[in-house]
């Protein structure tokens, strides 16, 4: 049994010094992916090493530790917020997998308080080794090393490259071994031991510094992340609705698109929607709603009222400075791993012993679910990362314009997982580019009309399907909106379906200006100009510094002839546009003829401060005449937040 003990400590070991620098691009996420097999897959072998450990010998024993009843409790809420609040269940588990991370950390943290005090140190090391490491990688990137490679994947060739695919991320986890390195090395009686640390300090405050100027202006760039407020009150308006259990683990795109403030739309970063909240504590608190909140501030509140306990602890500076930093700033997968592993290098623990069992069932009733739960998980999870890979490899063929491989591979994958909604709508935006494509030829043959007519209902059926798997997200209805909007010169009956679902996509993301410009773009197309009007209107409103929307209305209100207000919402394109740019010009030749149908009309131009597209609505001329009927059952449903 002693084998046993050992294979279990050196697999903890193992799986603490991979986790960070684990990169496979086999998988469309080359970072997360794998990390979480990783995590997963050596808490499901340990625990099925220490069932045949417990049945073997006869005895159960279990060394309870400072965080156990919060850490189990949060897990637990985890874990029924997944279950019952998160829509798609894929999300939560498997990608992003927020639920899984938490849970396998949290499994995690008790496999590690199993351990002996003096291996408990030695885990500390292996994670300041890890650190090290990575930190080494981010500097043979940095200075060109991985670029003189040709074997090298392109990715890897980059110049600010890291195993855990952000500069930032990077920069905290060495921020964070930093700390229990010095705190380690001043400790630490042995010579060579001191030698090795103070070499991994050097190689991680070097890692650490080229990072820093990576980040730090004028000569780096910090990543952009939801701001404070923003996240406060998208989490406000999440517990309003469920306060016990939040939104959901991995749903918390969908609790900005629906809460985040109006506000948001005047920041540089109004056209980007975030999938985390501006630090872990909030995105906790929206995802796990109040009662993982509070288990997590359970965790915190124990450390710093006993934090005289912990001070001789090598790896509390480390916790303590993660902890910061987790208030500061976004969570990462690995991060909350980081987080776990810590308080248990951190835990002290006392052993109990549950037994020694001369008849063995109790035993067997105990260890077999386990053994028999992770067989389950280990095939259902070889399915899902077949259909993770094989749906990768589509896109691979995707960007060598291998319409065929594409098409197949995707169908391979979706057989595979049919669970997952970006691979239908991946697949849906694949079958339109492939009916455009056939569509474009100049004298169709009813072979060719009928292979349209199955692209497009294709189409319709995987963009319904991924509407259908989260049907609280709103960018899966505007991808079933964009579809039918552009079958709309294909097809009968496509305009009124286009409204439905664009109308359904704003109730769940009332924010977005350029949805209601895509709704009102519909309506001008069908010279519908009053609704035109409206969603316009609404549009401005939404950012009032938006100049394609007022270009839109001032387009609408052209052709509903009254001129007045079409040449008011030019001349206030023309200050939101910059001079001397395509749109500028554009905005000015418009201005200048609606003006010859108002003379008294006179634009005031000034310099704008931005610069985009401005795009008209267009007016749908059928590209496949007579047009198509759509297949019945087309229409979609319009589940309600």
């Amino acid at each position: 049994m002693k084998i046993l003990e050992n294979v279990e400590r050196y697999l903890l070991y193992l799986a603490v010094f991979i986790l960070p620098l684990a990169v496979l691009p086999v998988f469309p996420n080359y970072f997360e992916t794998i990390k979480l097999v990783i995590l997963a897959g050596t808490v499901v072998l340990i625990l099925v090493l220490k069932s045949i450990r417990s049945i073997a010998s006869g005895s159960l024993s279990y060394a309870v530790g400072n965080f156990d009843l919060p850490a189990a409790a949060l897990a637990g809420t985890v874990l029924v917020s997944a279950i019952l609040r998160t829509p798609n269940k894929m999300e939560a588990f498997f990608l992003p997998g927020n639920a899984t991370f938490i849970i396998a950390a949290v499994l995690l943290y008790f496999l590690i308080n199993q351990l002996p005090e003096g291996n408990k140190k030695n885990l500390l090391l292996v994670l300041i080794t890890s650190a090290a490491t990575t930190a080494f990688i981010s500097l043979l990137s940095f200075f060109g090393v991985f670029s003189k490679i040709p074997q090298l994947p392109e990715f890897f060739k980059q110049k600010l490259f890291n195993t855990l695919g952000s500069p930032l991320f990077l920069a905290i986890f060495l921020g964070v071994m930093v700390a229990s390195a010095v705190y380690f090395l001043i400790r630490e009686k042995a010579v060579s031991l001191k030698m090795y640390l103070a070499g991994c300090l050097v190689v991680i405050l070097v890692g650490l510094g080229i990072l820093i100027y990576s980040l730090v202006p004028p000569a780096g760039q910090m990543p952009i992340f939801a701001n404070l407020s923003s996240s406060w009150a998208v989490a406000i308006d999440t517990l309003k609705e469920s306060p016990l259990l939040g939104i959901g683990p991995g749903n918390y795109l969908t609790a900005f698109n629906r809460f985040r403030p109006l506000a948001d739309n005047a920041l540089p970063s109004w056209n980007l929607r975030f999938t985390t909240g501006s630090n872990f504590y909030l995105t906790v608190l929206t995802e796990a709603g109040l009662l993982g909140f509070a288990f997590l501030a359970v965790i915190v509140f124990w450390l710093v009222k006993n934090r005289k306990d912990f001070m001789e602890n090598t790896a509390f500076p480390s916790l303590a400075f993660l902890l910061i930093a987790l208030a500061i700033f976004p969570p990462a997968s690995f991060l909350i791993v980081l987080l776990f592993i810590l308080l248990a290098v951190s835990s002290k623990t006392h052993r109990e012993n549950l037994g020694i069992f001369s008849n063995k069932l109790p035993l067997f009733l105990v260890t077999m679910p386990v053994i028999a739960g992770s067989i389950f998980l280990i095939y259902y999870s070889y399915l899902l990362l077949s259909a993770e890979a094989t749906f990768n490899k589509s896109l691979t063929a995707l960007g060598k314009n291998d319409g065929k491989a594409t098409y197949d591979l995707m169908v391979k994958a979706i057989s595979l997982n049919p669970s997952v909604d970006r691979y239908h709508a991946s697949f849906a935006q694949v079958n339109m580019a492939l009916a455009r494509s056939a569509a474009q030829k100049q004298d169709l043959t009813d072979a060719d009309r009928n292979t349209i007519s199955q692209l497009i209902q294709q189409a319709i059926n995987q963009g319904k399907a991924s509407a259908s798997l989260n049907p609280l997200r709103s960018q899966n209805w505007e991808i079933l909106a964009g579809i039918y909007r552009e079958i709309m010169a294909f097809a009968k009956g496509a305009d009124a379906f286009a409204v439905q679902t664009y109308t359904q996509a704003i109730s769940l993301d009332p924010s977005s200006p350029n949805l209601r410009i895509a709704l009102g773009g519909i309506y001008y197309a069908l010279g519908n100009y009053d609704d035109a009007i409206d969603a316009f209107k609404l549009a401005t409103l939404a950012k009032t510094d938006l100049a394609n929307a007022h270009y839109n209305l001032a387009i609408a209100y052209r052709e509903k002839k009254d001129i007045e207000r079409a040449i008011a919402e030019m001349n206030t394109v023309l200050t939101l546009v910059q001079k001397d740019t395509a749109d500028y010009k554009l905005a000015q030749t418009t201005l200048e003829e609606l003006e010859k149908n108002k003379p008294a009309g006179k634009a005031g131009a000034a310099e704008g401060q931005a610069s985009e597209t401005l795009t008209p609505p267009a007016n749908t001329e059928p590209a496949v005449v007579p047009p198509l009927p759509l297949p019945e059952g087309t229409p979609p449903a319009s589940p309600q937040p």
